[in-house]
């Protein structure tokens, strides 16, 4: 927990008033949901329920919640009406959970839907904004989400393994530690 608080507090500091923000699923998107600064007015897209909770106590957030098929373990919207939801949106940035990072194979998921949806949220981003705690970096999960190309933006914490960040830098991966 203290990773993620750490690595939510940190990714936070990113979000600038205006912005449309595409926001995951996933615990440690719904940290940085809590880290929102009360005054920051932005408009949030998302497809996970916890997500939304949170920012539904935000004075200054809009939020859009995107339909699907509810996957239970998750409380997040899946399927083809959540990955037409995020195509037909473009984001400023988006806040990206993942499964795991890796330097040659990129970025994936544990559940094939799941990663639909975050490809489509990738696609659709001016920004991508990965946050992931050290354990996943290096890692690989059988759902490709896309090549590490696709990321500005990692935000980490101190744990990360230093040998995989240096990978990562050299892949042009701007590397942030919270």
């Amino acid at each position: 927990m203290e990773a993620k608080s750490a690595i939510a507090a940190t990714a936070a500091r990113f979000l600038r008033a205006g912005q449309v923000v595409f926001f995951d699923a996933g615990t440690t998107a719904r940290a940085v949901a809590t880290q929102v600064p009360r005054d920051l007015a932005m408009t949030v897209i998302t497809h996970s329920l916890p997500v939304a909770a949170v920012l539904a106590e935000h004075p200054a957030v809009e939020v859009i919640v995107l339909g699907g098929r509810l996957l239970k373990e998750s409380q997040a919207m899946v399927g083809a009406e959540t990955v037409d939801g995020y195509r037909r949106i473009r984001a400023d940035l988006c806040v990206l959970g993942t499964a795991s990072v890796h330097p040659d194979i990129g970025l994936g998921a544990f559940v094939h839907e799941d990663a639909e949806v975050k490809r489509a949220m990738v696609g659709a981003a001016a920004e991508v904004l990965v946050v992931a705690a050290g354990e996943k970096l290096g890692t690989t999960s059988p759902y490709l989400i896309g090549p590490l190309s696709v990321v500005d933006r990692l935000v980490t914490d101190s744990a990360a393994p230093d040998a995989v960040l240096q990978s990562l830098t050299h892949a042009g991966i701007e590397i942030v530690r919270g």
